[in-house]
């Protein structure tokens, strides 16, 4: 039996006589060995710094944040040890042997299926706090606590096992056609929803941005165009921007082509496909990285951290060195 992933959340099973293949590294496995290390080092260390830490880890925001860190934790330690192991067996054809078993194979779908959703949903979470934060700041204020984050974030885990569960359940009860159809409302639900709420974030921040500077301006009497003070750069911004890059760079491609190929039986674009599965690989890096760069509180613990661990390497090189020469 030969299971080839078209994508994500579909899977195609084909009666093949098996042949004996030796397994070794390639590009593609040494590459997904590369981001299940260094993603498991990044996104643990960040995780770890924000659950160590009393006043990171109560910011309603930062729930979020927690959320996709652990995300990415989770496809660093399964789906991409995984991934290494199966490419190793990649015989150049089209689609690759799976010779890995049922377990790993149903372990890889489920994390690589749940874990795509999840991100986007995550990611469309927290742009939709900060238009939230910026359209209705006193609301924002009030009532977006930490319990209210952690119910979001528990009612969305809950949203998308029952989405992915409808997404195996049709495939042996319907016709293909009926089951096509169902996948593609279903991506449309799970992956395209999240992309047109980071995508409206965009210009509801920047409309509401210009709308705060032309009242200021005209409370404090300046004429158009003059600054009512010293500019400062909206945290809001920077964090909606960072996510909808993210997700325009690292996300979009993989799920485009899984979109495309799901209502075409023609294999298409293998280039595409590999250039999009590295781009979806490197945000397990990029993403956690963006999001010491975007939030304060986050960035100013790290500098705290490296500062005691160069003060610390320090003292110890001073003492190496008194030792030496005593």
């Amino acid at each position: 039996m030969k299971i080839t992933f078209n994508h994500s959340t579909n899977i195609s099973f084909q009666n093949v006589t098996m042949v004996t293949f030796t397994p070794s590294w390639n590009f593609n496995a040494l590459f997904r060995l590369l981001m299940a290390i260094m993603g498991t080092l990044i996104s643990g260390t960040i995780l770890s710094v924000i659950l160590f830490n009393r006043r990171l880890r109560t910011h309603p925001f930062h729930i979020y944040v927690i959320n996709s860190l652990t995300i990415n934790l989770i496809s660093s330690l399964v789906q991409y040890p995984i991934g290494a192991a199966s490419e190793r067996y990649d015989t150049g054809q089209t689609f690759t042997p799976w010779y890995l078993g049922t377990g790993a194979c149903n372990l890889y779908f489920v994390v690589i299926s749940v874990g795509e959703s999840a991100m986007s949903n995550t990611h469309a979470f927290m742009a939709a706090s900060r238009m939230w934060a910026i359209l209705l700041p006193v609301s924002y204020r009030s009532h977006h606590t930490v319990r209210f984050a952690l119910t979001a974030v528990g009612c969305q885990w809950v949203y998308l096992w029952l989405m992915n569960l409808c997404l195996i359940v049709p495939g042996p009860l319907f016709r293909r056609d009926v089951e096509v159809r169902w996948r593609s409302v279903a991506d449309l639900i799970l992956n395209g929803m999240p992309c047109a709420i980071m995508l409206l974030s965009v210009p509801v921040i920047l409309i509401s941005r210009v709308r705060r500077a032309r009242t200021a301006r005209r409370v404090l009497g300046l004429p158009d165009g003059a600054q009512p003070g010293p500019t400062r750069r909206s945290p809001s911004s920077i964090v909606v921007a960072i996510l909808v890059i993210s997700f325009t760079v690292f996300f979009s491609p993989y799920i485009l082509y899984c979109f495309i190929t799901l209502n075409s039986t023609d294999d298409w674009a293998e280039g595409f496909y590999q250039a999009s599965l590295k781009l979806y690989g490197r945000q397990s890096i990029c993403d956690p990285t963006l999001f010491v760069v975007a939030l304060r509180p986050l960035r100013e613990n790290f500098r705290k951290i490296l500062g005691r661990a160069e003060e610390s390497a320090t003292k110890n090189a001073r003492f190496v060195i008194i030792l030496l020469y005593s």
